[in-house]
């Protein structure tokens, strides 16, 4: 029985042994399994540790170079800000400046012009005292040759000789190249044939005949018509006003005589403040200058004793007009009968 109970006791321990070992075997495997488990997590870890720590450490140079960069354009943009500031105050100063030199041009502007217009008006005043003056000569001579006819024709009749005085007798003009001069409103003259009437057997003739011309105009606008020729060589037109005005599509009408003349201006004509336009005949020989000095192409302004200008808008309302009237004015009355020389000559 001890026999038996020794072997039952080997072949228990020899189980026991080798569930042992087996158990041994299999915590062994499991330790190394979680070893190798725990080396590679703890590796992996690693890794991402180090990965980690390298994106960290190019995140921190990438902050450091940001901050550099972002310093440095602080840098800068201080620099722009100061030179901006310098700009402005430039910008600032040349405003002002263009501001006073706009100011004196203005002044220097309007200088000139109220000088250019004193200088015009004492030029006008002069002219008309020039032309006065002429006038007065041209008559003064002609009286003078008047007179002088009538003493050398006293003389002949009465076979009285002739003594020489302080100037040379002036020669007898011909009945056909008898002049006088004729006027406007406007002051200019010209020189016109002194009619001659035939009374009976006796020759009987003015020897001053004038044409003058009766002017009256008026307007609806700040556009005149400051003058027409009564030869029918320019019209001329002037704004008065202080505004601009388009006078595109309107048109000047002339009336002498039965002809009638048109001139349409084109659509973006303007008439600034003081700005004349002149519209010449084809004929004139004038340069055409616009906008100021036109010339038309194939026309002429009528001619005559009543002429009759109007400037018409575009929808044919008469805006300005203009009309001169031709009136003759007799002066010396002149008898060839052989009278008195004081009743042969007389003024009407």
């Amino acid at each position: 029985m001890t026999t038996t109970a020794r072997e039952m006791e080997r072949t228990y321990e020899s189980r026991l042994q080798e569930q042992l070992q087996a158990m041994r075997a299999e915590f062994d495997e499991r330790l190394n399994k979680n070893r190798r488990d725990i080396d590679e997590t703890y590796k992996n870890k690693l890794n991402e540790a180090n990965e980690a720590r390298q994106q960290m450490n190019l995140a921190k140079e990438e902050a450091a170079r940001l901050r550099l960069r972002i310093h440095e354009m602080e840098k800068v943009g201080g620099g722009y800000e100061s030179r901006i500031e310098g700009l402005n105050k430039k910008i600032a100063d040349l405003e002002s400046q263009l501001r006073f030199v706009r100011d004196d041009c203005d002044v220097r502007i309007n200088q000139r012009d109220k000088r250019v217009a004193e200088l015009q008006e004492e030029i006008d005043r002069l002219l008309n005292e020039y032309q006065d003056l002429f006038d007065l000569k041209v008559q003064l001579d002609t009286e003078l040759k008047a007179y002088q006819n009538l003493l050398e024709g006293e003389e002949s009749r009465l076979n009285i000789s002739q003594q020489s005085s302080g100037g040379s007798p002036a020669a007898s003009p011909s009945a056909g190249s008898r002049f006088s001069l004729s006027y406007t409103d406007s002051g200019h003259r010209r020189p016109i044939k002194r009619k001659r009437f035939n009374a009976s057997d006796d020759s009987l003739y003015y020897r001053n005949t004038a044409k003058s011309y009766k002017t009256t105009s008026n307007s609806d606008c700040d556009i005149e018509i400051e003058e027409h020729d009564t030869d029918g060589k320019f019209i001329k037109l002037v704004n008065k006003g202080e505004e601009t005005i388009s006078i595109g599509q309107w048109a000047i009408k002339s009336i002498a005589n039965d002809k009638e003349t048109v001139y349409k201006f084109h659509s973006r004509q303007t008439m600034k403040p003081g700005d004349t336009i002149t519209v010449w005949s084809a004929d004139s020989g004038e340069k055409h200058t616009p906008p100021s000095q036109l010339v038309m192409k194939n026309q002429q302004w009528p001619a005559g004793d009543r002429v009759k200008t109007s400037l018409v808008d575009a929808d044919g309302n008469e805006m300005a007009t203009r009309e001169s009237t031709a009136e003759l004015q007799y002066g010396q009355f002149v008898s060839d009968d052989g009278q008195d020389p004081d009743q042969r000559c007389a003024v009407m």
